[in-house]
């Protein structure tokens, strides 16, 4: 297996979580899809934004299924034979309708034409009304879904775009056949009467035509109806004790995966760890200049967590970098993946570069350099807008699956490089123990050893006694 992509496992770990599933799943790309199973709590009758973006993904992912049931059902179509009235030359067919006859046999026509009352066989059942109305649903749904991911850029909903559009193409062409014609037409009049809801006598119909036995294929239907049941938007309702097959970006997205659960992870030992609370969140692909994140320490100071920017963080129209192309003037730029503004006492920046390669110790040079650079190319931004009284300090973070480690470069002039690892998996010495250590490093910035140190301390001895109090009451009881 290749050093960056994650077993079923790892990708299941961190899937578990249903809150950074939730952040993860606001993250659109052009990475190539795949299926997954999870355990999810949703109640679609009041979708967030959020939730409307797993609901996408859960209909993209079964529609695969519900195109093999209408291949099934396509095979052995339901039909009735209705009296109908038709016109034959030169033959005539079923019985002749002698009064019609009579009043064409003066025109002169050849051949002769006859009109014949005839048993003719029509798809125009209560069952192929119901199938033919899940199927505009199902189109409806991919409108919406298509407009709604335009709301993006073009790159970063390439992927699941085509998916609706291949669908659409698909169920398109199934009832744009003359043979639904009828069943269409009738539905036209029934939705102007009782509107988006299918009628509750119709389906009656469909049950009692089941019971006596004159639905052919009826199984393969019924499966077809229960998942329109199912998936329905308003009718999803999972929890704990069931899973959901929904679409996930495919092993090319390890990396990306890799660094929204560094940076959800990070955020999240913040609150849970260090005691600090959530001033806004917002969803990462709508961001742009602000932060991914904002927190509040419990002595007031404010974290501020950017997740890929640049601009007004490290360079502005007057601050340039200093490094430029002599060719074109342009400045050279390099964006960390994470950057952490921390205003307290005074304003420091972190930051960040995630790196998804199981790394051991001594064995990072060229992304120590990689950040040795970032520290010269952003110095004017350093000396102008971050205070030149803290150190400054960056940090790696590796990949690492079986054994933790951090190392730290001092400069010179006492910039710190930090280097930690982490891993997705259970093991708090690989996950849990590291990013602590990791936000620590970030508050290290402004004096751990002052204020800070005493609050963490206390949030931590705090935290131990009510979990012994819990413990204790439980024992009691």
């Amino acid at each position: 297996m290749n050093d960056n992509l994650f077993t079923e496992k790892q990708i299941e770990y961190m899937y578990s979580n249903s809150s950074f599933f939730r952040f993860v799943n606001d993250y659109f790309s052009t990475y190539s899809l795949t299926n997954q199973k999870v355990d999810l709590k949703i109640n679609s009758n009041s979708f967030s934004e959020a939730e409307m973006n797993i609901y996408i993904r859960i209909v993209l992912s079964n529609l695969e299924e519900l195109r093999r049931m209408l291949s099934s059902i396509e095979t052995s179509l339901s039909y009735v034979h209705r009296d109908g009235i038709k016109t034959f030359e030169a033959e005539i067919h079923g019985r002749l309708q002698v009064q019609k006859y009579l009043l064409t046999k003066t025109k002169l026509r050849y051949p002769r034409e006859y009109p014949c009352q005839i048993k003719e066989r029509t798809l125009t059942t209560p069952e192929n009304m119901f199938l033919v109305f899940i199927i505009q649903y199902i189109l409806e749904l991919l409108d919406r879904f298509y407009k709604r991911l335009t709301q993006y850029k073009k790159s970063q909903y390439l992927s699941e775009k085509l998916l609706v559009e291949e669908y659409k193409r698909n169920f398109q062409s199934f009832i744009r056949k003359k043979s639904f014609k009828e069943c269409i037409d009738e539905l036209m009049v029934i939705k102007k009467e009782h509107g988006s809801e299918f009628p509750e006598s119709i389906l009656n119909e469909i049950k009692t035509r089941s019971r006596k036995g004159k639905i052919r294929n009826y199984q393969s239907y019924k499966k077809f109806f229960d998942w329109y049941w199912k998936y329905k938007e308003g009718a999803i309702e999972l929890d704990k004790n069931k899973t959901l097959q929904l679409l996930r970006y495919s092993d090319d997205f390890c990396n990306k995966l890799f660094e929204l659960w560094c940076l959800y992870t990070i955020k999240e030992t913040f609150i849970n760890e260090f005691g600090m609370s959530v001033i806004d969140e917002r969803n990462i692909m709508k961001a742009d200049s602000c932060s991914v994140f904002s927190l509040k320490t419990n002595t007031g100071g404010i974290v501020d967590i950017f997740y890929q920017k640049g601009a007004s963080l490290y360079w502005d129209d007057r601050t340039k970098p200093r490094w430029r192309y002599i060719e074109n003037k342009k400045s050279l730029r390099g964006i960390p993946d994470i950057s952490i503004k921390y205003k307290a006492n005074a304003t420091t920046l972190i930051m960040i570069d995630l790196k998804n390669r199981i790394r051991s110790i001594g064995n990072n040079s060229e992304e120590i350099y990689k950040m040795i650079g970032y520290f010269d190319n952003f110095e004017n931004m350093f000396q102008k807008e971050y205070s030149n009284e803290i150190k400054r300090q960056a940090i790696l973070v590796f990949r690492n699956d079986e054994t933790p480690y951090s190392e730290s470069l001092i400069s010179d002039n006492d910039s710190l490089i930090n280097i930690y690892t982490v891993g997705p998996v259970e093991n708090e010495s690989l996950n849990s123990d590291q990013f602590k250590k990791i936000c620590q490093c970030i508050l290290n910035t402004q004096g751990i050893d002052g204020k800070t140190t005493e609050v963490f301390g206390n949030y931590q001895k705090e935290k131990a006694r009510l979990s012994s109090k819990i413990n204790k009451d439980d024992t009691d009881i």
